[in-house]
């Protein structure tokens, strides 16, 4: 079987800068199973003072100047993602989403957006500092706007602005794997926005042998951790609030191990994002990122 992808109308806005993503409601990306061809995508371009926005069509590109890829559908789950930048006025963000299937079927389309002020997220003791959403070259690649996203299902995320820290609620998992939760995330090699042009989304040489992380708190839903290679998205599920995650923990399907393995450190990523897993019930989480590098 193939997998379809479609894009559509993907905004937000903070503090008067429009962020690339999605509007609550509004699809950002869709891989969905179908019985032929492969994954379809493609780059579109942004650029405007406060409130600006830009929209991609189905095949000729994603929202806000990025590019839109990753791999979905299969019977036992898929995973998406998607990326894109805009700025507006004297700022700038990104929006790029990924999801995981967390059980059979092919995942929904995603939200994501930039940081929210009236987010109910807690920054904790020691959570990495944003500014204006940024994630500096010294935490982790060469640095890249963070920002939130969902199954846009039922479940929700949103983003503190001034701290890696994200908060909302995950749905009932479906068998189908169209509820899957929500998280946090980050660009890779973007540069921080300096006037109206939106700054590119790069891709990243990752080094060294995984992922070491360490979080104020592990949400009791589960987690996941997600890079991308080549435009396909590797997870790897994560047991406690620190630690290192090793490339070979990676797969395409981590929810049951039957996909594609990573083999080495991506060559060719574009973010890194920490996934809450839908369950059995809905449920809250709230946490924070207080480190994330690529391990020696």
């Amino acid at each position: 079987m193939g997998v379809r992808n479609r894009s559509s109308v993907a905004c937000a806005a903070v503090a008067g800068i429009w962020l690339t993503g999605a509007c609550a409601g509004q699809p950002a990306t869709t891989f969905e199973q179908g019985d032929a061809g492969g994954d379809k995508g493609g780059s579109g371009s942004s650029s405007g003072g406060s409130t600006g926005g830009s929209t991609g069509g189905s095949t000729g590109g994603s929202s806000g100047g990025g590019s839109s890829g990753g791999s979905g559908g299969g019977s036992t789950g898929g995973s998406s993602g998607a990326s894109g930048s805009a700025s507006g006025g004297s700022g700038g963000g990104s929006g790029s989403t990924s999801s995981s299937g967390s059980s059979g079927g092919s995942s929904s389309g995603s939200t994501s957006s930039g940081g929210d002020a009236g987010c109910a997220a807690q920054a904790s003791a020691g959570a990495i500092v944003l500014t204006t959403n940024y994630v500096p070259a010294s935490v982790v690649g060469d640095g890249g706007y963070a920002y939130a996203y969902d199954d846009k299902m039922g479940s929700t995320a949103c983003l503190d602005p001034a701290a890696y820290c994200g908060a909302g609620s995950t749905g009932v998992a479906t068998p189908t794997g169209t509820v899957w939760g929500a998280g946090i995330g980050s660009s890779l090699n973007q540069a921080m926005a300096t006037g109206s042009a939106s700054p590119p989304i790069a891709t990243y040489a990752v080094t060294g042998s995984g992922i070491a992380y360490a979080l104020d708190n592990l949400p009791a839903q589960g987690m996941r951790l997600i890079i991308d290679q080549a435009g396909a998205d590797y997870c790897a599920p994560i047991t406690a609030a620190s630690g290192t995650v090793k490339w070979s923990s990676f797969n395409t399907k981590c929810w049951d191990g039957s996909g594609t393995t990573l083999a080495a450190a991506p060559q060719t990523a574009t973010h890194v994002q920490f996934q809450v897993t839908a369950g059995a019930a809905v449920a809250s989480f709230a946490f924070c990122v207080k480190a994330i590098s690529f391990a020696p």
